[in-house]
């Protein structure tokens, strides 16, 4: 009923009266739905009529949203919906309101690719991390004045992805990049070869072999890329101007002088690209750049502590005054007596100890885990995680899981109208787009494609009213209906256990939803399948049952090697 009487919905004291009245000891939703369904209504209740149709489409739509949207673009498209933005104009701290609602938007997307899940929308694992604060009284850490020019932010670059500032300083361009891979005792590459660090401990002499020399600069390479894709998400985050904060030229003559690394790149700039691989720091590559740029002299001037202006940029030196002694600049510690209340609930926090057989329960899983325990998995026949290559860079035949793998890539990107008509067509269309690599492209059996398309249960997919592929999800176990596997219900009931998971493709007919999973698995018999994936559908049911609302009406696996579907009974 507050929800009802704030401006998002514009019902007044009135309204709310009328439901009362005519509730009958009702729900007011359910006397909502009721009232609004109505075909004859009473002149007095005409108004409150459109109030409530219009509130329970709003709702349908914010539903739709959030089943439909990644978490934090769910969000924003709710703040379209109810216009909430604009209606924070009806308070005198008005821009504060607005900053707190944006801030919560970004803190759910920083929510979201921080959590341990392959999931576009987390909805539900971000209310019940909300519900969370709640329970043990804590606040989300909004910055006061977010996004205003009122307040300075402090961010490392990794924390800045997504956001942009109208000014921004980057500071610490000298700091060095980590020579840490050069410590290591090995390297290895992913066609096996094997780099070693040797110490010969009688005569106390510590040695590479050529293959961990060669391992090391191809380490220092992938660095180097992910280091200058880094800096250039920094580069970018700025609206209107970008401050580079760099060493003092005193600081950085040894290494890039401007009579020696400047006047080779002008006259040779054919060596930037491998200055580049070997650059120690950001600030090396934005000299390396200048250096081959108009603004050669201004950079020169600048060595010679002089400001000047070039045209790509102002060249200022501004020389940092040392730091106030430490011991001067603040208190001595000893006379600071500590916050009672703060040192109470540290001890508090510190003498918690876990009471409950539940703290030894797996707080995360995917549905192949639940799906495949109790199993015996034998660890020998399992493939590595990572993916071989050839030499000329290609990746090798695909086999087993990798080739599954492939084959769901594919189901993913292919149009399905176009597929219908020709599969090899689609998967050549894909492979020149650069969306799928050769070794996939080579796996492919387009018959067994093919055979999907020619199925009735295709047919049926073709004529859906809504189809969705790659359905992730995130829930939690507590909420299902898992009458099939007492020992979960048993283990799960009542906790914040979560399960994540990927539906291959579902689609919606009139009377509920239907789940389809792809299998590439070579089975001897179709009782095998159903066997070892049975319990894999039934949890897809019972999450994609609970997120959507509407029951799931019909399961099934499709066999590509089998070119069959298989109803799952539920």
């Amino acid at each position: 009923t507050s929800m009802l009487l704030s401006p998002v919905c514009g019902f007044c004291p009135n309204d709310l009266l009328l439901l009362k009245i005519a509730s009958k000891n009702r729900r007011v939703f359910l006397q909502m739905k009721e009232i609004a369904d109505k075909r004859e209504i009473k002149q007095e209740y005409t108004g409150l009529q459109a109030k409530c149709q219009d509130f329970i489409s709003n709702l349908q739509n914010l539903q739709d949203t959030a089943i439909r949207l990644p978490l934090e673009e769910a969000i924003w498209e709710i703040y379209e919906l109810t216009d909430l933005l604009s209606l924070q104009s009806m308070f005198a701290d008005a821009d504060s309101r607005r900053c707190h609602l944006e801030a919560f938007a970004q803190l759910a997307k920083g929510y979201r690719e921080h959590a341990d899940l392959n999931a576009e929308s987390s909805l539900t694992g971000w209310l019940r991390y909300l519900d969370h604060l709640d329970k043990s009284e804590k606040k989300i850490d909004i910055p006061g004045n977010f996004a205003s020019n009122k307040c300075v932010s402090i961010k490392t670059i990794h924390k800045s992805k997504g956001l942009e500032f109208p000014f921004v300083f980057l500071a610490y361009l000298d700091h060095e990049f980590s020579t840490m891979p050069s410590r290591e005792s090995l390297h290895t590459s992913e066609n096996g070869l094997l780099g070693l660090r040797i110490r010969d401990r009688e005569r106390c002499v510590k040695s590479v072999t050529a293959a961990y020399r060669y391992l090391l600069t191809d380490v220092y390479k992938r660095q180097r890329n992910e280091e200058l894709r880094l800096f250039y998400v920094a580069l970018t985050r700025a609206e209107q101007q970008l401050f580079l904060v760099m060493d003092h030229p005193e600081g950085a003559k040894e290494r890039m002088a401007p009579a020696k690394i400047g006047t080779l790149l002008r006259s040779c700039p054919d060596l930037l690209p491998d200055l580049a691989e070997n650059a120690g720091c950001m600030q090396d590559w934005v000299l390396e750049f200048l250096y081959t740029s108009r603004d050669f002299e201004h950079l020169c001037r600048l060595y010679d502590g002089e400001n000047s202006h070039g045209e790509l940029m102002d060249y200022q030196v501004r020389i940092c005054g040392a730091p106030a002694d430490a011991k001067t600049a603040r208190p001595d510690a000893a006379q600071i007596a500590p916050d009672a209340s703060m040192l109470s609930a540290m001890k508090k926090q510190l003498a918690f100890r876990y009471q409950s057989g539940q703290s030894l329960l797996t707080s995360k899983f995917s549905v192949t885990h639940l799906a495949q325990s109790g199993k015996e998995i034998d660890e020998t026949s399992r493939r590595p995680a990572f993916t071989l290559e050839k030499q000329s860079g290609g990746l090798a035949n695909l086999k087993g899981a990798l080739r599954g793998t492939a084959v769901h890539k594919i189901m993913q990107l292919m149009d399905f109208e176009k597929a219908e008509n020709d599969v090899k067509s689609q998967i050549t269309f894909l492979f020149e787009s650069g969306q799928i690599t050769s070794a996939e492209r080579d796996c492919i059996q387009p018959e067994q494609l093919a055979s999907f398309f020619h199925s009735d249960l295709y047919r049926r997919i073709a004529r859906a009213d809504q189809v969705e592929r790659e359905r992730n999800f995130f829930v939690r176990l507590g909420d299902l209906n898992l009458k099939s596997n007492p020992e979960l219900i048993a283990a799960y009931s009542g906790t914040d256990a979560v399960l994540i998971g990927t539906m291959d493709l579902v689609f919606h007919e009139p009377d509920g939803w239907v789940i389809v999973d792809y299998k590439t698995d070579h089975a001897k018999s179709e009782t095998s399948l159903l066997r070892d994936y049975s319990l894999q559908l039934q949890l897809y049911g019972a999450a994609l049952t609970h997120l959507s609302g509407e029951p799931v009406k019909e399961l099934y696996l499709y066999s590509f090697s089998l070119e069959k579907a298989l109803e799952i009974p539920i």
